[in-house]
């Protein structure tokens, strides 16, 4: 049974969800990536005053392990999901929360996805971060990319 365009985009976001939040996807999240995303895939962070350089699948999986390491994420709420089928575009809003250290994180975000034709791969993520919400994890994910943008020019 074939499903619509529609119904793959939603297939598809919940998919993108579930590889960046559950920790259990840790050791399969670079292969998951790789066949979530095209080969130019790429991904933007915002605000740009945060000055998170943009990066590809494998950079993204990196940091996104990384970021699952350094706080201890217990769930997420999707709030609000919009789909544009003649855009092939995803956007949802939602909070991600859990702890760091003995301290407990709420932290908003929206994530928009651009698919390709089909609906079936992300093409591009764009990372919008809340940071009335943030508490200070902003720059901390701001240091973890920096060290991860260093590590890779070596």
């Amino acid at each position: 049974m074939s499903c619509t365009l529609r119904e793959q985009m939603f297939l598809t976001a919940n998919q993108w969800d579930k590889i960046h939040w559950d920790p259990n996807e840790s050791s399969t999240r670079e292969a998951t990536l790789a066949g979530l995303t095209t080969p130019d895939f790429i991904v933007h962070t915002f605000p740009s005053s945060l000055r998170i350089s943009d990066r590809n699948r494998k950079q993204h999986a990196t940091f996104q392990s990384r970021y699952l390491e350094e706080f201890d994420v217990t769930g997420t709420v999707c709030v609000k999901m919009d789909i544009d089928e003649a855009e092939r575009m995803v956007v949802y809003h939602g909070y991600v929360y859990g702890k760091t250290g003995r301290q407990d994180f709420h932290e908003g975000f929206i994530h928009k996805l651009t698919l390709t034709d089909d609906g079936s791969m992300v093409k591009v993520f764009d990372v919008f971060i809340d940071r009335q919400l943030d508490n200070g994890r902003a720059s901390r994910r701001a240091s973890i990319h920096a060290a991860q943008d260093a590590y890779c020019q070596k």
